[in-house]
């Protein structure tokens, strides 16, 4: 399972007030500095126009702005999927001599202690 460490929801700044683009930028800086990659999480209510083709074209345009922002930031940035950011983890993992695989549970079916 992957750990998204970056928020981008623009639908929550219509409800609250914010910023969406600046939060997520802070929250991108604080993984790179730290030599993390950035998993941004976002959900498709902040992109769709069914309802509301306003809502659509602000969602897209600050996804624009946000992505704009980072390859400012970070020229050298690279956009991965979910699944290419797992394969580069697990070749970086083996060259290292780490093994990785599924999860066991223990034998008695407990998690931790004994």
């Amino acid at each position: 399972y992957m750990i998204r460490n970056c928020q981008f929801d623009p639908i929550l700044d219509v409800c609250g007030g914010g910023d969406s683009v600046e939060r997520c930028m802070r929250q991108v800086a604080w993984s790179f500095r730290f030599g993390k990659p950035a998993v941004i999480c976002s959900h498709r209510a902040n992109y769709v126009g069914a309802i509301d083709a306003a809502h659509r074209a602000m969602g897209l345009g600050l996804l624009r702005r946000l992505l704009e922002a980072i390859v400012h930031a970070w020229p050298d940035v690279w956009f991965v999927t979910t699944p290419e950011l797992g394969q580069m983890i697990e070749e970086d993992a083996r060259a290292a001599g780490i093994t990785c695989g599924p999860r066991t549970a223990p034998e008695n079916g407990r998690q931790g202690g004994s």
